[in-house]
């Protein structure tokens, strides 16, 4: 009698275990902590519109913009989010280890490296911000 409590009591945490993993892998985050930037080790951002040529940039100055502005946005991970569209920008941030992260943001969905497949929750991005903000760092 007392080895079947144990057992359940073992069984029930072990559900809670998984059950608390799954909850928090499917939960709305927000979009810049999941990017798990990291100041110190920045080297460069990579920046693409879609629209015009990509821009590389070695000051931290764009990507504190990038992160501030993407701290605004909740993401969920979807893996059935499609996104593909003409309407969109990619970044990359590459850290002086050499480990690059890579984004790619169309509409209410973005990849993130590393991460998978999340839909922007309060999105879409805001196009006309990513365009200033393009047109402020292109050269």
């Amino acid at each position: 009698m007392k080895t079947k409590r144990i057992l359940y009591s073992l069984l029930a945490i072990v559900v809670l275990f998984f059950s608390f993993k799954l909850y928090d892998k499917y939960k709305e985050k927000n979009f810049a902590d999941e990017m798990n930037y990291n100041p110190s080790s920045f080297e460069s951002l990579t920046f693409s519109d879609k629209k015009s040529l990509a821009w590389r940039e070695d000051t931290k100055e764009p990507v504190e913009t990038l992160m501030n502005y993407l701290n605004n946005y909740q993401i969920k991970k979807n893996d059935k989010c499609t996104f593909y569209s003409t309407k969109g920008f990619e970044f990359t941030i590459r850290s002086k280890d050499g480990k690059e992260k890579y984004v790619s943001i169309f509409n209410n969905c973005a990849y993130i490296m590393d991460y998978g497949l999340v839909e922007i929750v309060n999105g879409p991005v805001d196009m006309s911000w990513v365009q200033k903000f393009n047109k402020a760092y292109e050269k």
